[in-house]
């Protein structure tokens, strides 16, 4: 019902005249109702005219009979009561006797003429009554004048209920005009009703906002035109509309859906040789075109929407160039999306064409996140260490802990891949404690077989930062294996830090106070460095392989020599990572560097090789 209902405003919206039917409906509405209270009113009045008529003859007969017997020497003060009291009422009104007032002049006048005389009857009979004056010829002549005052009176009030009773007949001419307008116009939109049915008989399949197809029809009519035709002579475009829920809320609903109308107006008449259109989502449109020799229809489309369509939003473009084999549209659809999510929130990157290689990535990326926590549970991760080699003693005095994750089917899962999702989905702060967990262990294990105990370094992500207590989480759990707080260095990334240097100083000075030891990592890979260095108490600074690989031999000054000399002059130890050549260790050597951490020494090792490693150094 909703549906039939949103379909018949659209139609109105593009027909005027019918939205004026409306008002004019509307207006006649308003007078029928006027007319009838009005009629109701005079009816009632008409009622209250009659009483006045009978009582107004009761009056002039009830005088004429009270004259008499006054006359015959017979009193009734009954009668002259009741007559007295009907006059009155017959004046101002009574309720007790349901009489109105009648508004005419004529009438009032006369009434008033009656009364005196009346007045005049009354003041007569009792003066006959207490002298025994004998005036009745007097009191007849006033008797035959209040008869002709009273008949008068009579006639008056049956000419103003004659009136009343042909103004209520004007009324009911009146009333039957507006019901026969009124029903022709009830008519006109049964008729028009019919008209919108026959015109939109596939109305159930239809968006109520824009009149375009709704998805699941969309799709069913697209599968059936690719079915009967070449599926190679056609592509699919669809438009995703960024951020419409935040202008849903900010602005009304219907404000949002008049801008939807206008952006499908404008796609409708730019989209060329378009064999079906439909709404996927509130935001996202998509449209079945027949192909064209090239793409600058859609350069065309982008320059008519920017200049057409007025709105503060942006509008993305996904393409489907090649439709081939048994996919569907829907499949292809969300084929396009996934495309278009690699250009969200980038600013003058409107337009992308499906590439295979983003259904890849996307199940990539859904298998990471649907066996992450099975891959935690079943100690899928592993601990991988890599050592940091001292330039003083030319021995491991250190290591990075760092996780892989080795799956019992894929084997070897790239970190680049699967670390970037935890960090996004705030998964990481389970994998990190967990690989803090087993650095704990190592060191706790060496330790209980007599080894030489050499500190831990591991990363600390961003997200462990929002953690409530973390500090005192760190602190128990390297207190539960009975460990120095100093074999436990935590890495912090410079961009952790600029993405709120506040809070994040003030974790890692109380990291620092509980004796944990703090080394800044990929130091020289971001913008702010230097602020960085003054917002934290750091004990060790770790030059990123940027710096190492990118640095000039032969220059006299370069930006590793400055990061070497800055790290020193505040008094840091300094780490160089990613060293892969005796060249650069010699030249990090005499810059005054302190430890190496690099393919050149040793790659990230699992636990056993690691300790196998280190018994042989």
């Amino acid at each position: 019902m909703n549906e039939f209902l949103s379909l018949l405003k659209a139609a109105e919206r593009k027909d005027s005249a019918k939205k004026a039917e409306r008002y004019v409906l509307a207006a006649v509405m308003a007078i029928l109702v006027g007319l009838v209270v009005i009629m109701m009113i005079d009816i009632s009045r008409l009622q209250g005219t009659a009483r006045v008529v009978n009582y107004a003859g009761i009056m002039r007969g009830g005088t004429q009979r009270l004259v008499k017997l006054e006359m015959n020497g017979f009193t009734n003060q009954v009668l002259e009561d009741r007559i007295d009291k009907i006059v009155l009422g017959l004046r101002d009104g009574s309720k007790e006797m349901n009489l109105i007032p009648l508004d005419d002049e004529a009438y009032q006048r006369n009434l008033d003429d009656t009364i005196t005389i009346w007045n005049s009857i009354r003041a007569k009979i009792a003066d006959f009554r207490l002298d025994r004056i004998d005036n009745r010829e007097e009191l007849l002549f006033l008797s035959e004048d209040h008869f002709t005052a009273a008949d008068k009176t009579v006639s008056l009030a049956e000419e103003y209920s004659q009136r009343l009773a042909g103004r209520i007949e004007k009324l009911e001419y009146g009333i039957d005009a507006c019901l026969i307008i009124i029903a022709v116009m009830f008519l006109r939109q049964l008729m028009h009703i019919i008209f919108v049915i026959r015109r939109n008989k596939d109305f159930r399949e239809r968006d109520t906002v824009c009149g375009v197809y709704k998805r699941d029809y969309f799709y069913e009519h697209a599968d059936n035109v690719l079915e009967e035709n070449d599926k190679s002579l056609y592509t699919v475009l669809c438009i995703y509309v960024e951020h419409f829920k935040v202008m849903n809320e900010r602005y009304s609903a219907q404000k949002c859906n008049t801008m939807l109308r206008e952006l499908v107006d404008i796609l409708y008449k730019h989209v060329p040789d378009c064999a079906v259109h439909g709404r996927l989502a509130a935001d996202t449109f998509a449209f079945l075109v027949k192909k064209q020799t090239d793409d600058s229809w859609l350069n065309k489309l982008q320059e008519a929407v920017e200049q057409d369509f007025c709105y503060p939003v942006s509008v993305k473009y996904g393409v489907y160039d090649e439709i081939a084999g048994n996919l569907s549209m829907s499949k292809m659809c969300d084929r396009i999306m996934m495309s278009v999510e690699s250009i969200q929130n980038h600013y003058g990157s409107n337009l992308v064409h499906y590439d295979e290689k983003v259904i890849e990535q996307a199940r990539k990326r859904h298998f990471i996140l649907e066996n992450m926590e099975a891959a935690l549970a079943g100690r899928q991760f592993k601990p991988y260490f890599q050592p940091k080699h001292s330039l003083h003693t030319d021995r491991t005095e250190g290591a990075e802990v760092l996780v892989r994750w080795i799956h019992p089917q894929q084997g070897f899962m790239n970190p680049g891949e699967f670390i970037p999702l935890f960090e996004e989905n705030g998964f990481v702060t389970q994998m990190d404690f967990y690989i803090w967990e087993e650095a704990c262990k190592a060191l706790r294990s060496w330790k209980e077989e007599g080894l030489p105990a050499i500190p831990l370094s591991v990363n600390m992500s961003r997200k462990n930062f929002d953690v409530p207590g973390i500090v005192e989480k760190i602190e128990a759990l390297v207190d539960t294996y009975e460990l120095e707080h100093g074999l436990f260095h935590i890495e912090v990334t410079e961009s952790a830090v600029s993405e709120d240097p506040g809070s994040v100083a003030k974790i890692v000075r109380e990291l620092h106070d509980a004796g944990f030891v703090i080394e800044l990592d990929d130091f020289g890979s971001g913008y702010s460095s230097i602020a960085t260095l003054n917002e934290l108490t750091l004990d060790v600074l770790k030059l990123d392989m940027s710096l190492v690989r990118k640095d000039d031999p032969t220059a006299e000054n370069s930006a590793l020599k400055f990061a070497v000399m800055m790290g020193k002059m505040l008094g840091l130890k300094l780490v160089a990572e990613g060293v892969e050549t005796e060249e650069q260790v010699e030249r990090l050597r005499g810059m005054g560097c302190d430890y190496i951490q690099g393919f050149y020494y040793c790659r990230p090792l699992p636990q056993a090789e690691f300790e196998a490693y280190l018994q042989k150094e």
